[in-house]
Parts: structure tokens; sequence; C-alpha cells
């Protein structure tokens, strides 16, 4: 198979895949192996994308399930995977012999149980974390999907929508800049389609993008924009400004310019698998570093960075206390 695959190289592909999927090969000379992208899944089932317009149903194989199960989950292919597949009788559906070595992987702790964890993605280059100005915001929460991407090998990029029903969105964007300076954010509407043209250097051809956030935010009707299409069904904005989000699986969809997204169901809860890393409080990192003492206990010690930042109100308390409880 050729690396130079115009429709491969559309989708992603690259030298590094190319190498995992010659490996396959060399293991199983006899099995004569094409290379797919996952582009949906749900309840064990999966959809694979062989060739332009061509989608077929897959399942893994008996020794993939197998050696897949006695891990976890990461073992079992997700949602922008590369896999090698074998194509059945009349090339209607697929068999996936194995997942190809992964370029980055999103993964969550799965709700409710503490020693497994939910993969949200794979293979993407954004995490593209979405909230809308109104009593949804909330930058812990904010804080946590920032350190998701971070943790992930994945560039976080924060997405402000529905400004046009917000009367100081720049007092938002003001307190973002301030928490997150390393990250890029986007106010955006989808009444005012200039500011979604800004995007589109993160969906552009090789390029994949996920769409994280709370439910109702706005995800469905940005995927609907990005693919140009209303395949993603979404609802009327209800009474207390909160839309319905009818997504319930992944999928990664062609967007208009030519790259990949992958939207995803809502998510109130998000727990990073590993520990936070320090660049989530670039800000407090600097100010301990202003403390008089190099062992500071930044409390009664004279000559305390962050207790004067404290007092004068440069840092918040409750940034402060979401550091210590990192």
């Amino acid at each position: 198979m050729s690396s130079q695959n115009p429709f491969l190289l559309s989708l992603g592909w690259s030298e590094f895949f190319q190498s995992s999927f010659e490996k396959c090969q060399l293991d199983q000379p006899a099995t004569a192996f094409a290379a797919a992208r996952v582009v949906g899944q749900e309840r064990g089932h999966y959809r694979v994308m062989v060739k332009p317009e061509l989608i077929l149903e897959a399942v893994v194989t008996g020794k993939l399930h197998k050696i897949a199960k006695a891990g976890d989950a990461a073992g079992f292919p997700a949602v922008g995977d590369w896999v090698a597949i074998t194509l059945s009788a009349g090339n209607r559906k697929a068999e996936i012999h194995h997942v190809l070595t992964r370029k980055s992987l999103v993964q969550r702790k799965r709700v409710g149980n503490k020693h497994q964890n939910q993969i949200i993605a794979s293979n993407v280059d954004f995490l593209m974390i979405v909230t809308s100005l109104n009593e949804d915001f909330d930058i812990e929460r904010l804080g946590r999907y920032v350190d998701l991407g971070q943790e992930s090998g994945v560039t976080p990029v924060l997405l402000l929508t529905k400004t046009d029903l917000c009367l100081d969105s720049e007092a938002y964007i003001t307190k973002i800049n301030s928490k997150f300076p390393n990250v890029k954010a986007f106010a955006i509407s989808d009444r005012d389609p200039g500011s979604l043209e800004a995007l589109q250097v993160f969906f552009s051809r090789g390029m994949a993008s996920v769409l994280v956030g709370s439910s109702g935010v706005g995800k469905s009707t940005l995927c609907n924009f990005l693919i140009s299409g209303d395949s993603q069904k979404t609802s009327e904005v209800s009474t207390d400004s909160r839309g319905k989000h009818t997504t319930t699986a992944r999928s990664l969809l062609l967007t208009r310019w030519g790259g990949l997204v992958i939207d995803t169901p809502g998510m109130q809860e998000i727990a990073v698998v590993g520990e936070v890393q320090a660049e989530s409080f670039p800000d407090i990192e600097d100010l301990i570093l202003k403390c008089k003492f190099t062992n500071c206990r930044h409390g009664a010690d004279p000559g305390c960075a962050v207790v004067r930042a404290l007092k004068d109100g440069s840092l918040e308390n409750e940034r402060w206390q979401a550091y210590l409880a990192r």
C-alpha cells in the first residue's frame, strides 16, 4: 500500500501509520490487509471508511477481541483509529484484525469506575472544548478539559458559543485569557458565520479535531456547520437557555474544509487519566517563583507572592484552591 494514496492522506494517513501497517502485514504475510479508519462506534459495532464514499460495518476478530479483553478498553478500536482490515465476499462487511499504533489518545476516567478508562477519540490533533456563555460556563470544569488535552498530547482549543445571547462576551473572554494564557480561545455564534470561518485551520485537509463539552452548549450546531449539513439533529434552545443535545454516539465526519471532526455525547463529568500537569496553572507557577523564600508555605511566610496576589485580587481564591487540589 502506498503511503501517498491521496484518499488516505486526506483522512490523516502518514508515514507513522504506514510503518505500523507494514508491520501488521509482515506479521501475517498470507493475509491481504487493507487500511481503513474507524468513523463510527456504538455498543461494540463499528463503521470503517475504506474508500471514498465507502463505509462498511465492521467487527473485531476473535483473536483481537481476546487480546483486547485481556488488557483494558484501550485495546479495542475507537473512533479515529486506523485499523488493518479484511473484506468479506462482496466487500459488504469488514473484519478488524489490528488497531494501528496511535498518534494520540484522548481518554478519561470512566464515571463510576476509577479503575477503567473511557476512550473519547484517537489520532486527533485538537481537542475543541465547547462551552456556552451562559450558566453552563464553569471555569474549573474548563480547566479539567484543558488538562485532558494536555495529558493526551492533544492541543486544547476553547470555543465560546452563543455569543449572540450574551450581553458581555468580552468579560468571559478576558477571564478565559487570564486563566488559560497559553490556550487559544474563539468566541463564535452560528448567527455570525464570519466567527466560524476562523476555525478553518483546525479542520483543514489531513487534520482531525474532536468536539467535547457539556450537553446543550452547541456542539451539534457547530458540527452541522462544519459538515455543511444537518445530520446531527439539534433542538431549539429551551427557556433556561440550554440547548438539547441529541448526539448519542461518536462519529467521525468530513468537514467543509477537507478535514475531520469527531462529535461526542455531552459530558457533565470529566476526570483526567494520570496527573494534572503544572502547565494548567502557568500563572500560579510563575507566582510561586516570585516568593521570597524557595520553601515558602504560602501562608504567613514573609514575601509570599501568592498571598500578595490573593489580597490584591490578581489571583482568585477559587483558582488557588483548584491548584492545591490538583
